[in-house]
């Protein structure tokens, strides 16, 4: 090997190195940084306010205080507050009618109307939990205060507002980060994307050099134990990102990480050998780097979508988890990640996955090598007899 070549491998080495460890920690840095914050506030709010009178002042205060809303609008009709809401420049609003304060006193079960836009979602269903906690809260108080108007004793109407009561219990996530919920998931990606990307080049690079040796010789047997040797460094590799992933996102952004090492070990092996077997059935499907490289820029998306993660398993149409399970292994490894890391869980819980994983892998990794050398052999072949008509021809 000269001194270029040897230049060109130190090169490709590091590049993959820096694939493996460097840019899943960058991303995840990155993604932690979209979601650094924990609540969804400041959401911008609109008001209606057609009755003017003390009660209905209370509860334009109780908004303007809460800090989820920041009430920027007071709209002067309904159309008004519509138009608001389509052109985005308010998330959610409320209408309080008229007469609202007197029908109040009079008992008349008033009705305010909370509108929200759940074109995003998120801010959507933040927008109606804060809304509705506001005005639940007022309800009672102001049902406190007509039937103490009313000369009711205070701890009769007491009882009659709070006949039922209860209390919540926000397990393993109370602030409902949205960082926390996909975070974990997206660190799997992450790895998925990575490790197929150096793998899965390596594999296709190697096929043209494998057909032009005998793999009996000493060469071609020297051939089979540098690509098992790269296999294994990126694997190596692997690990270290995924670990590093994890520190960065608990160490500097708060993250959760519950769950023990040897529980993280397992998963990511599960992970790393499966994705090992898709490698070899990825590489067998393209001759070329660029055309595999194209095909993988879109797999990212599909495999978190389908992966039981943000939508879950029993949701999905029927036997369609199942396909997915034949098909891609992200979906033994995102969920759990995420389950042992908020929720600590132990082996018990992981066991069905570890199970799900390994079946995987012994199917698709036996059948990804096989259709390697399968093809491997047959470019042999055609290779030999080009060859022969070639020196024919001569």
């Amino acid at each position: 090997m000269n001194k270029q070549e040897l230049v060109k491998v130190t090169v490709a080495k590091v590049k993959n190195v820096a694939i493996l460890v460097l840019l899943p920690i960058f991303f995840t840095w990155v993604f932690c940084l979209v979601f650094s914050k924990v609540f969804v506030e400041q959401i911008p709010f609109g008001v209606l306010d057609l009755d003017n009178s003390s009660t209905s002042q209370t509860i334009v205060r109780q908004f303007e205080d809460h800090p989820g809303f920041k009430v920027n609008y007071h709209a002067q009709s309904y159309d008004d507050i519509n138009e608001k809401i389509k052109s985005g420049k308010v998330q959610a609003a409320i209408i309080i009618p008229k007469n609202f304060g007197k029908d109040v006193v009079e008992m008349k079960a008033p009705k305010t109307i909370l509108l929200i836009d759940e074109t995003n979602i998120v801010i959507g269903n933040n927008a109606l939990s804060y809304g509705s906690a506001i005005l639940n809260t007022l309800n009672a108080k102001i049902q406190l205060n007509v039937l103490e108007g009313n000369n009711m004793i205070p701890y009769l109407a007491q009882q009659s507002v709070s006949s039922l009561s209860f209390t919540e219990r926000i397990l393993y996530d109370p602030q409902l980060c949205y960082g926390k919920y996909l975070i974990y998931g997206l660190i799997a990606i992450l790895i998925q994307q990575t490790y197929l990307a150096v793998i899965t080049p390596i594999l296709i690079t190697e096929k043209p050099n494998i057909i032009k040796m005998k793999l009996r010789s000493k060469k071609g047997i020297k051939k089979v134990v540098v690509i098992c040797s790269r296999i294994v460094l990126a694997m190596l590799c692997a690990y270290i990102g995924f670990i590093l992933c994890l520190y960065c996102a608990g160490r500097y952004f708060n993250m959760p990480l519950r769950g023990t090492v040897p529980n993280y070990f397992r998963l990511m092996t599960i992970l790393i050998i499966d994705l090992t077997g898709v490698s070899f059935i990825l590489s067998v499907i393209f001759n070329k780097v660029a055309d595999f490289n194209r095909f993988s820029m879109c797999l990212s998306v599909p495999t978190f979508l389908t992966a039981g993660y943000s939508w879950p398993e029993y949701m999905m149409s029927n036997g369609f988890s199942h396909v997915v399970k034949t098909i891609w292994p992200v979906i033994y490894v995102a969920d759990p990640l995420r389950v042992i890391s908020l929720k600590g869980a132990n082996i018990d819980f992981l066991r069905p996955y570890i199970q799900q994983g390994i079946h995987y892998a012994l199917v698709w990794l036996p059948i990804g090598v096989a259709l390697y050398i399968i093809k491997i052999v047959v470019y042999k072949y055609m290779y030999k007899k080009f060859s022969e008509v070639k020196k024919e021809a001569a």
